[in-house]
């Protein structure tokens, strides 16, 4: 082969992540010379895809790559790491290992973007004198798997006495509250308001 060949010198110029005699001896000793990957530049093997030569990667280099990929570029995330090293490098399943590598990183996850909506903040519970001024609601469910129809229960606490009461309900909807409450506390009149977790 040519030394002035473009493809030549492309490979020759490009391999920032491994060393091309370090592939060499990798590819040998993994017997992919043996295998579908036919192509050869300056004894290294490549596969042809769109138009582009990627250095065939065998199994023995590969957490190399990613990990040299990581250091000498930083943690960059899954898609920015999978653009920077499959326009040179493949193995089969390239994508699904760089997303497993990078989720594994400990130093990617903290530095990952949360998509996740902020939570609200938490806020103290207003003081009280008066009993049934203010009521927290709250449901505990689970309870399917006890051969009973009722599946959640209801708690109401009263902040000013600490006292609690429970419901039994077969769902949680706002009209299972509503009634409960109005069982309840009908003839007390209303409270100045509820806290209300969901």
């Amino acid at each position: 082969m040519l030394s002035r060949h473009p493809t030549a010198q492309y490979i020759q110029h490009s391999i920032h992540l491994l060393e091309l005699d370090e592939i060499k001896t990798h590819q040998n000793l993994d017997n992919l010379g043996n295998s579908k990957y036919d192509s050869k530049i300056n004894d290294v093997l490549v596969l042809k895809k769109k138009k582009i030569f990627k250095i065939v990667v065998p199994f023995s280099l590969r957490r190399r790559v990613l990990q040299n990929a990581h250091e000498q570029f930083g943690y960059l995330g899954t898609q920015k790491l999978i653009n920077l090293i499959t326009p040179q490098y493949y193995w089969p399943h390239i994508n699904q290992d760089i997303s497993v590598f990078v989720k594994h990183c400990g130093v990617c996850q903290l530095n990952k973007k949360k998509r996740q909506k902020r939570y609200g903040l938490l806020q103290t519970v207003p003081p009280t004198d008066r009993p049934f001024e203010y009521l927290s609601i709250d449901t505990v469910g689970g309870f399917n798997y006890y051969n009973s129809t009722k599946k959640y229960l209801h708690l109401v606490i009263d902040h000013a006495t600490r006292h609690v009461w429970v419901f039994p309900s077969k769902s949680e909807t706002t009209e299972t509250y509503a009634n409960s409450n109005n069982i309840s506390f009908g003839n007390i009149g209303q409270g100045k308001g509820f806290l209300i977790n969901f």
